[in-house]
């Protein structure tokens, strides 16, 4: 279980740190000087007519890629441990004589 966290957490805080960089929370710190004599307005957008970015969706999906990650790893960390009712289930057929039982009940369960 230990590692199923450890694996969460790190890629829970793969996804923060992706859409930390994505929003510019690890652009360069602004000098701060004279006041400037003259504002100049950039359109932003990249010629399409549109004002705005995609960052927020971009930043959603980066999360939700990172949750669906998080969950298959910690799956497949519970696949590789037997559970009490699936040893118990793998103890059974072993006492029946079926042999790959008996080698996944030696392999995951204590």
């Amino acid at each position: 279980m230990k590692r199923v966290v450890k694996t969460a957490t790190a890629v829970a805080t793969a996804a923060l740190m992706a859409g930390s960089m994505a929003s510019g929370a690890f652009a360069k710190p602004i000098k701060i000087g004279k006041a400037p004599t003259k504002i100049v307005v950039v359109p932003k957008g990249g010629g399409h007519g549109h004002g705005h970015s995609h960052r927020g969706r971009n930043i959603g999906i980066g999360i939700g890629v990172a949750t669906a990650a998080a969950l298959a790893a910690a799956a497949a960390a519970n696949a590789s441990e037997g559970s009490p009712s699936q040893c118990r289930r793998w103890d059974r057929r072993c006492d029946d004589g079926e042999g790959w039982a008996c080698r996944k009940l030696a392999k995951y369960c204590d």
